[in-house]
């Protein structure tokens, strides 16, 4: 048995590695709109785009450009030794093992869910397939580091990933989360994410040394991935699940406000499924909402937030 994914989260941070920086803030030209929220128990955030800048704005398993991904797989297949068990072609290394890559993909993308959702592509299972198939080859590692084939998929696949995009903590994302449970509010993660999210999360948000026991924090029972559940947080079933998830804690969706800022791709399902929702307008690189949007009833907003730390006065905290 291997470390936990969490500890070898941590074992990584300690190597000095060379991961990729997450953009620098675009601060978008909007207004607050600040009006206060009663009755909240619970609030789940967006991760990717919220309490954390990322890349491109959210988890992705493809780059827009070509570069970052042939970064991301040219320093996994050298972190996990892959070359030596890897089919000889023509090209560089990465060149090899891209087009497996991308089928792998394609075929998971292919997997059929109820109408209305989007299937989720589960990364670990990916890479699962692609060391299965090193594995006839001869291929060896560390079982007492990486695990079991399951346990080492799910581990590389954070590896490609810390690679593939940068990830940064927003600013003031562990003073908020702090403050927020200290009054006694539940928080959770829910968001398109990987097996690897929760953690990376956490580890990042400690990282701004202003979060006390992160898991304490945020409940990983309150939390939701994409993953869990096998489709998108953009599918119309998503957020009828997470309202699932909080009622076996005793939280009905009127005393929960989402917070995340993707406004008609999560903001309007939350709202139709009953959640309160406030759009993070904060970061140009992750907000997706229009005009229309902001003034269509199906999809407003409850508030608007330019800053995290607003919504302590959104929720009555300030």
């Amino acid at each position: 048995m291997g470390l936990s994914l969490d500890k070898y989260i941590d074992f990584l941070e300690k190597q000095n590695l060379n991961w990729p920086k997450a953009p620098p803030r675009q601060p978008v030209k909007a207004k607050p709109m600040l009006r206060a929220i009663p009755g909240i128990k619970a609030v789940c955030w967006e991760s990717y785009g919220t309490l954390m800048r990322i890349a491109e704005g959210e988890l992705r398993h493809q780059t827009e450009h070509r570069v970052p991904l042939q970064v991301a797989l040219s320093k996994t297949i050298q972190q996990y030794n892959m070359w030596n068990s890897m089919h000889r072609k023509p090209g560089e290394p990465w060149e090899v093992l891209l087009p497996q890559y991308q089928k792998l993909l394609e075929e998971q993308q292919m997997v059929g869910v109820r109408k209305g959702d989007l299937p989720e592509i589960d990364s670990s299972a990916i890479w699962k397939k692609i060391f299965d198939r090193l594995r006839e080859r001869d291929y060896q590692y560390d079982v007492r580091l990486l695990g079991e084939p399951d346990e080492l998929s799910e581990k590389v696949a954070y590896f490609f990933h810390a690679c593939l995009q940068g990830v940064e903590p927003e600013s003031q994302s562990a003073e908020v989360l702090q403050t927020l449970h200290a009054a006694g509010l539940h928080q959770g993660l829910v968001d398109n994410g990987q097996k690897f999210t929760f953690f990376q999360t956490l580890r990042h948000l400690q990282c701004q040394g202003r979060l006390n026991s992160p898991e304490k924090v945020i409940s990983r029972s309150l939390s939701l991935f994409s993953v869990d559940v096998g489709i998108r947080a953009e599918s119309e079933s998503f957020f009828r699940q997470v309202a699932d998830r909080y009622s076996q804690a005793g939280l009905n969706p009127r005393q929960i406000v989402y917070v995340g800022s993707k406004l008609q791709q999560r903001l309007a399902l939350a709202r139709q499924a009953g959640f309160r929702t406030i759009l993070y307008a904060g970061d140009a690189v992750s907000l997706r909402a229009t005009n229309d949007g902001l003034r269509d009833p199906q999809s407003k907003p409850d508030c608007l937030i330019t800053e995290l730390n607003q919504l302590k006065q959104v929720l009555n905290l300030s």
